[in-house]
């Protein structure tokens, strides 16, 4: 149990960084020396560990209200 339990929290903590780190917005002074192009991908790479980020917050949230209710 206490294995699932450290297992839980550190995917809870790696999610909550990529959630935060994904919610940043790109500094003014790499959006006028960045080109286009490398502006569009680091915004990508943005938007996807956000995703990442709550996709796996809302997994384990639900896996826990199951657990509970079970």
């Amino acid at each position: 149990m206490l294995i699932a339990a450290t297992a839980v929290l550190f995917a809870l903590i790696i999610a909550a960084v990529l959630w935060r780190t994904g919610a940043t917005e790109i500094p003014k002074e790499m959006r006028t020396s960045f080109s286009p192009q490398d502006l569009e991908v680091l915004q990508e790479d943005l938007n996807f560990r956000k995703l990442v980020g709550q996709i796996v917050v809302i997994s384990i949230a639900f896996l826990l209200i199951f657990w509970l209710i079970w």
